[in-house]
This record gives C-alpha cells, sequence and structure tokens, in this order.
C-alpha cells in the first residue's frame, strides 16, 4: 500500500512545484507592469511640474475647499477635521509657486452655506464665493470612505477615493482622482494623507500643469 502511494506523491509534489512557479512567474509579471506604471506616472509629472507657468498666473490665488462625502446624503465642506490635509495640499501648491488662502481667511470671508453650494458645483456661487474672497481659482477636493470590517481578517479597513477639480469662473480647467485603503483602524483623514503623500507629483503635477497652460 505504502509503495502505490509513493508516485501518487512524487506527481503531487511536481505538479506543486510547476503550480508554484507559474505562479511566482505571474507575481514577477505584475511587479514589473506596477513598476513600469509607477514609472510612466513619474515620468509624466516630472514633465508636468517643469512647464514654464508665467507670473501673472503665478500671482492669482486658489481658494481649497475640502469636500467629505461619507454616503447617504451625508457631506462636510472644510471641517476642521481635516485641517492637517488642507494645510498639507496648500503646502504642495506653494511649493510650485502658487498662492493660496488659509482655511481661516477662506470662512471668514463666505459662509458655510455658500462653500456648500460651491463644493456641489454651483458656477454662480464659485463667481460670488471667488469675488468676495477675491480668489481667481477654486480647488475642490471630494474625500469619499467607505468603512467596513473584513469578514475573513476580522479587521477594520477603510477605503478612501480623493478627486480634484479646479475651477475658473464656475468652468472646470483641471481634474484628478486618486485612491487607497488602510488594513487599521477607519481614520479617514490618515489615510488620505497616505494616498497625498504617495500620489502628491501625479496629483499636483496636473493641477499646476493645466493651471500654467489653460490660461
Amino acid at each position: 500500500m505504502k509503495k502505490s502511494l509513493y508516485p501518487l506523491f512524487i506527481t503531487t509534489f511536481l505538479m506543486s512545484s510547476v503550480h508554484a512557479g507559474f505562479f511566482n512567474e505571474y507575481e514577477e509579471e505584475l511587479n514589473r507592469d506596477d513598476n513600469e506604471r509607477e514609472y510612466a506616472a513619474q515620468s509624466k509629472a516630472d514633465r508636468q511640474l517643469s512647464t514654464s507657468c508665467p507670473k501673472s498666473v503665478k500671482r492669482r490665488k486658489i481658494a481649497l475647499i475640502l469636500h467629505e462625502d461619507k454616503g447617504r446624503g451625508s457631506r462636510k465642506v472644510n471641517n476642521p477635521n481635516y485641517s492637517q490635509l488642507f494645510q498639507e495640499i496648500n503646502r504642495r501648491l506653494k511649493d510650485q509657486g502658487l498662492r493660496t488662502y488659509t482655511q481661516t481667511e477662506i470662512t471668514s470671508h463666505i459662509a458655510q452655506a455658500e462653500l456648500e453650494a460651491v463644493a456641489n458645483g454651483d458656477p454662480d456661487a464659485a463667481i460670488a464665493a471667488a469675488g468676495k474672497l477675491g480668489a481667481s481659482y477654486f480647488l475642490k477636493a471630494r474625500i469619499s470612505s467607505r468603512h467596513n470590517r473584513n469578514p475573513l481578517t476580522k479587521v477594520n479597513e477603510v477605503f478612501v477615493d480623493m478627486s480634484f477639480t479646479m475651477t475658473k469662473h464656475g468652468r472646470s480647467i483641471s481634474s484628478v482622482k486618486a485612491g487607497g485603503d488602510s488594513w487599521a483602524g477607519q481614520d479617514t483623514q490618515s489615510v488620505a494623507l497616505q494616498i497625498l503623500e504617495s500620489k502628491a507629483d501625479t496629483i499636483v503635477g496636473q493641477l499646476y500643469y493645466d493651471i500654467c497652460t489653460k490660461k
């Protein structure tokens, strides 16, 4: 009986080795594809960030509006809990020589209801708010999050998508998206900061290029 099992053991071992080899090759191919995509995205961002930008454009100011969407109609605009993310986005824009407003400057000139109207895409509200603030652009950063507990790992998960839309006189001139997830906790802002950190060049590069070339 033992002898009859030996060929079966050898066959099973060989098949497992073949499958493992195929899996390793497939994983290596996926890693190569990921690396190529990352390299292409970084190369594009580098070209965009090196774009010559007129001084007249850089003198114009950008007002950032963070629009948090938690689903089921739950929305918050320029939530103070997101001040760190607000400051980080502003800092990265300033690093490219662009001018921005602080969160306090925006909320002291524009009422919350009007900010919500701008975030929801009301062009008339955007024009009126820009006049009060003296802003040339509004950058709407929409944050959409979803939380759940993984049934297999029993670990909390948070999935975050971010979209950035730059408008001028109520008209969209630039748009870019980014997303990510985390296995630990349900802190949306931390995940959003991670996304911004990992994809900052891609996000800011596109916004910067469009501002400088779409006058």
